[in-house]
C-alpha cells in the first residue's frame, strides 16, 4: 500500500515542484505572483518527503516478516475463536499438514485475516454446523481452506465479494475481504471464495513460499485436535 500510494503521488509532485520552481526563476521580485508560486513550491516539496517516507516503510517491510509456522498460527487463531464457536454450537475443527510449514510470513497479518475470514464463517453458518480448517503443501506451495456448511452464497455475490464497499452486511463497511486480500498478496499468494446457496463456502488460499521443511505431497494431512 505504501508503494502504490509513493508511485502514485511521485510524478505529480516532481512536476508541480519542478515547474514551480520554474516560474519563480523567472518572474521578477516585485511579481505579486511569487508569493503563491512559492506556496506550491514549498508544499510539493513537503509532499516528496512524505512520498521519501513511504518509500522507506516499503522498503523496512521485509522487518514484518519472519520464518514462522503456518499451522502454529492457524491453531493460534482457532484458539482464540474456540469460545463464538461454541457458544453458538459449531463444530470448529483443524485437519492440519503434519509437518511444519516454515516460510517467511507475517503472523500478526495472517491472524488478522484469518480470524475475519473465521468470523465470517461463524456468522454465516447455522447452530449445529460445521467449520473445518485444513492445510497442505504441495512443492513450495503452502494451501489453506476454510470450508463451512452456512448458507452460502449466490454467484453473483461471490463476485463482488473482493469489491471494495461491496456488502450484504447491515453496517458492514465492504472492506474487510479487500484488506483480507491485501495481506494475502503481501505474501505473494492468492485467495479464491466458492460458494452455493444452501451448500457452504470454501475460501481457498496458496501462500507460495520457500519453506524450510519439504515433504512429499502425496502425505495425507494429519487430523488437528478440535479447537
Amino acid at each position: 500500500m505504501a508503494l502504490g500510494v509513493a508511485d502514485g503521488i511521485r510524478n505529480p509532485i516532481c512536476v508541480i515542484g519542478g515547474f514551480s520552481n520554474l516560474l519563480l526563476r523567472r518572474l521578477t521580485q516585485e511579481d505579486p505572483s511569487r508569493e503563491w508560486l512559492r506556496a506550491i513550491a514549498e508544499e510539493a516539496k513537503r509532499m516528496e518527503q512524505m512520498v521519501e517516507k513511504f518509500e522507506a516503510l516499503a522498503k523496512e517491510r521485509e522487518y514484518f516478516f519472519s520464518q514462522e509456522d503456518l499451522n502454529l498460527i492457524v491453531q493460534d487463531v482457532l484458539t482464540i475463536l474456540a469460545p463464538e464457536a461454541e457458544a453458538k454450537n459449531l463444530d470448529l475443527k483443524a485437519k492440519l499438514w503434519p509437518q511444519p510449514l516454515i516460510g517467511k510470513l507475517s503472523k500478526h497479518l495472517l491472524r488478522v485475516a484469518l480470524s475475519h475470514l473465521l468470523r465470517n464463517a461463524i456468522e454465516a453458518t447455522p447452530p449445529g454446523g460445521q467449520i473445518e480448517v485444513v492445510t497442505s503443501l504441495t512443492d513450495d506451495q503452502a494451501h489453506l481452506e476454510i470450508r463451512d456448511t452456512g448458507k452460502g452464497m449466490p454467484a453473483e455475490v461471490v463476485e463482488k465479494v473482493f469489491v471494495p464497499f461491496y456488502t450484504t452486511k447491515i453496517g458492514g463497511t465492504g472492506l474487510g475481504l479487500v484488506f483480507v486480500r491485501q495481506i494475502i498478496e503481501e505474501h505473494r499468494g492468492d485467495i479464491k471464495i466458492t460458494s452455493q446457496p444452501g451448500k457452504g463456502t470454501i475460501v481457498s488460499i496458496n501462500l507460495p513460499q520457500r519453506f524450510t521443511e519439504r515433504t512429499s505431497a502425496s502425505q495425507s494431512p494429519a487430523d488437528g485436535q478440535k479447537d
